[in-house]
């Protein structure tokens, strides 16, 4: 998800970089596309069952183990995590992305 957000924040213009102590400044865009294609085929591909005819001793189960992890994640979510999460303090991003200069950080459009 944050390849996905970083590539379509760029594509439609409103991403903002915030330098920090390590870029990899033209070469982030790209590699942030490659990675995101190599991520989407690993996790199609893992799913596949590894052998042919499919039965219930060679089945690959990647599928099942994810969804009983996103089940539990979400159950969890419901029931504790909104109620008690409150995040990161995020206020000086808010300023930084409406282009207002921040004490310690500089904004600049990409």
């Amino acid at each position: 998800m944050p390849l996905l957000a970083r590539i379509l924040g760029h594509v439609t213009g409103r991403t903002h970089q915030l330098e920090g102590p390590y870029s990899l400044g033209k070469f982030g865009l790209p590699l942030n596309i490659i990675g995101l294609f190599f991520l989407t085929f690993f996790c199609i591909t893992f799913n596949f069952p590894s052998v042919s005819p499919v039965d219930s001793e060679n089945m690959n189960y990647t599928s099942a183990a994810i969804g009983v992890v996103m089940l539990i994640s979400l159950i969890t979510w419901i029931m504790t995590g909104r109620k008690q999460f409150t995040g990161p303090d995020a206020g000086h991003l808010l300023d930084v992305g409406r282009g207002e200069e921040v004490a310690g950080t500089e904004a600049k459009a990409t």
